[in-house]
């Protein structure tokens, strides 16, 4: 009995010992091996993201497609210029003779022909109406595929953003459930050796075992949140499997909170900004340049045309000598499709009707845009109010626990009251990193929304 008493007394000073400046100094010298002054930054991850997302290279190839198109569309400006060189093998004619009076004159039938053959086709008319229209269709496209993929960059950016920030989350979680674990099994072996001198119930020590099993159930979740996070993250920045992954940015560190400001504002600001209105903006310009460059089908076309020929025999000379006579023909031209005038016309409504989509996307994508705005406008203030509270709620938990410590020691706080104290200080330290991870993505995706980032 004697050697349990001591044991008592013993474990009583230490249960009392632990006063919040100390845990709290503890604690921050546990987060401080989270952090790494070179590690990985949320903006460091973003950066890599919009580089190496598998969905940054397919919009990188669709504007490669779009600049090719405008290319071509360039082009159309160009006269058309042709050559031609052949040679014939005919089948043999006798030469035919005709009697003029004193003389005889042959007309020969040559069996070999050689013809070298130039042209240049300018089109008039599209240069002046049509081809301006197409070269403005193409570059509009090109700087829609443009903004498109700025647009992509900046979402997959602001995604590597918020799984960094969750990553880290779970990051601290595990730190914070391991710190519960190490304090529950020290309250598990002072409370056992309460029940071995009966100060303390075997229902007391129960209680603390199933504190014990939550606490090693929430490590194997964070550790396996933690697993999940980093793959996600690996994957998506682009790295390899030997890169090891170090926390760079210290949430702990108070940041600076913009004012937000009023929603229509914000709103008019973020359509001015973002690229996915810009590029439905140049989608527009492009389907009406396509629809005025079809208006030159319902027209007659121009074209003017220059060939040179260098032949053997040259068919323009009489009699054909057998050598080589150069020659040449220009003109003008006019031409007109009549069924390619009246496929025009539906052609011209095709491209009005897909203008008039692109403007209803667009109005919808007006009204997106105001509802992310609003909802990061909201999240921001909710996490600057979560912030206050939490802090509060953790400077509240921390001197509640250390209070039901010193009342343990005295024997007039139960097993019971000073378990739930250890609980609700876990809660409040998870909470009250929670609040500055929630800040951090709050902002983000409130400049993310108003097309800051």
């Amino acid at each position: 009995m004697r050697l349990r008493w001591f044991s008592v007394l013993v474990w009583l000073p230490a249960l009392a010992m632990g006063a919040p400046k100390s845990d709290r100094k503890s604690f921050e010298q546990d987060l401080e091996q989270v952090f790494a002054d070179k590690g990985l930054t949320a903006e460091e991850a973003a950066r890599r993201a919009s580089k190496q997302a598998p969905t940054i290279a397919r919009k990188t190839a669709s504007v490669e497609v779009k600049e090719a198109d405008a290319s071509r569309a360039r082009q159309s400006l160009l006269p058309i210029v042709a050559g031609k060189a052949t040679y014939t093998r005919l089948s043999h004619i006798d030469p035919v003779t005709l009697p003029l009076g004193p003389m005889n004159f042959v007309i020969p039938f040559y069996e070999n022909s050689y013809d070298v053959t130039g042209s240049v086709t300018v089109n008039v008319s599209d240069y002046f109406v049509r081809d301006p229209s197409l070269i403005g269709g193409a570059n509009a496209a090109r700087d829609a595929a443009a903004r498109e993929l700025d647009a992509s960059q900046a979402g997959v950016a602001q995604q590597a953003r918020e799984i960094y920030y969750e990553w880290l989350r779970a990051q601290l979680q595990v730190l914070v459930a391991k710190r519960q674990l190490v304090q529950v099994e020290a309250t598990r072996t002072q409370i056992k050796a309460l029940v071995d001198v009966q100060r303390a119930s075997t229902a007391d020590l129960l209680r603390i075992e199933a504190q014990l099993a939550q606490a090693r159930q929430l490590i194997d979740q964070f550790d396996s949140g933690v697993l999940v996070r980093e793959e996600q993250l690996r994957l998506l920045i682009g790295a390899d499997k030997l890169e090891k992954f170090a926390v760079g940015e210290d949430v702990r560190k108070d940041i600076k909170i913009p004012e937000v400001g009023d929603l229509d504002t914000l709103a008019a600001k973020a359509v001015a900004r973002r690229n996915e209105v810009k590029a439905l903006d140049n989608g527009i310009r492009a389907k009406e340049a396509q629809r005025r460059s079809e208006a030159t089908t319902l027209l007659p076309k121009l074209s003017a045309f220059a060939i040179v020929d260098y032949a053997r025999p040259n068919p323009r000379y009489f009699p054909q000598p057998d050598e080589f006579k150069f020659t040449w023909v220009a003109g003008l031209q006019a031409s007109w499709v009549i069924n390619e005038s009246l496929a025009a016309h539906s052609t011209r409504d095709r491209y009005a009707a897909e203008a008039d989509e692109l403007r209803a996307d667009r109005k919808g994508l007006e009204q997106q845009v105001r509802l992310e705005v609003l909802r990061a406008m909201e999240g921001v203030r909710l996490a600057k109010r979560s912030l206050d509270t939490t802090q509060q709620g953790l400077d509240a938990a921390e001197e509640s626990y250390r209070v039901r410590k010193d009342l343990f020691g005295a024997n007039r706080a139960s097993v019971v009251e000073i378990v739930d104290a250890e609980t609700a200080l876990l809660r409040a330290r998870i909470s009250a990193l929670d609040a500055r991870i929630d800040l951090r993505i709050a902002l983000s995706r409130l400049a993310f929304a108003t097309g800051q980032r």
